[in-house]
């Protein structure tokens, strides 16, 4: 009876045990910053009538801009699908 008891006591404290092993979680990740989309960027160069060279250097330095964060009344980032439909 003693050596079940025993070998039952064991298994208690390792199986206790495993649930202290759980991976601690991770440190927060920096969100990415937003480049501009190649789309809004072809769209603003043929407003600006751009071609050839012309358009190919700007849409570079476009891309490589980031894209405009809006800050709404609250003081939280408002997503640029909200911001341009506008008040209601």
């Amino acid at each position: 009876m003693k050596p079940i008891a025993t070998a039952l006591a064991v298994l208690a404290v390792l199986a206790g045990g495993a649930v202290f092993a759980v991976d601690p979680p991770s440190a927060p990740v920096a969100t990415p910053v937003k480049k501009m989309s190649l789309k809004a960027c072809n769209k603003q160069a043929d407003d600006k009538k751009l071609a050839g060279r012309e358009r190919a250097q700007y849409v570079k330095e476009c891309r490589t801009r980031t894209a405009p964060v809006q800050i709404n009344s609250l003081g939280s980032k408002a997503s640029s699908s909200s911001a341009a439909s506008g008040p209601k």
